[in-house]
């Protein structure tokens, strides 16, 4: 089972505009609770050891009330999924969980996710695939993830 997660939380959170003009969107509150407060409470309650959360250097100040329960890795600039990865690099140390520190999620069945052999990708179907990183896949496998590069209804990373 996996033991480990690293959380992407240094969009600028544009879509949510002007909701994020002043605070990055996974702190975004939900019943008086952040998105990503609810998604460590989630993680740590189905096994997960150690949380990391990418974050731009910028919104530190932020998240700094977060680093009793996670660690924080700052990167310097954003330059998308693949180099928040990247800046997690240290972190990581075997198989682990990536998400994005924005998603609502629905908890039936998470733990069962957990349980699945790496590497896995989920992914949700959407109308129109052009503000999202699309899922090109062959067989069941990935074959490329195509960031905002394309238009219709297609299958998203998240």
């Amino acid at each position: 089972m996996i033991k480990q997660a690293v959380i992407l939380a240094a969009g600028k959170g544009e879509r949510l505009l002007p909701l994020t003009e002043k605070i990055p969107k996974p702190l975004l509150p939900i019943c008086n609770r952040s998105i990503i407060e609810r998604m460590i409470d989630l993680l740590k309650g189905n096994g997960i050891e150690e949380i990391g959360v990418v974050i731009n250097r910028r919104d530190y100040r932020y998240f700094s009330f977060l680093e009793k329960e996670v660690k924080l890795i700052q990167e310097d600039e954003s330059k998308g999924t693949g180099w928040s990865v990247y800046s997690a690099r240290n972190f990581i140390k075997d198989n682990f969980l990536l998400m994005y520190g924005d998603l609502v999620l629905d908890l039936d069945g998470f733990r069962d996710y957990l349980k699945l052999s790496p590497p896995v990708v989920f992914g949700y179907f959407v109308d129109d695939v052009s503000r999202y990183g699309k899922i090109e896949y062959e067989n069941g496998k990935v074959r490329e993830i195509k960031e905002k590069s394309e238009r219709g209804r297609g299958l998203i990373n998240t």
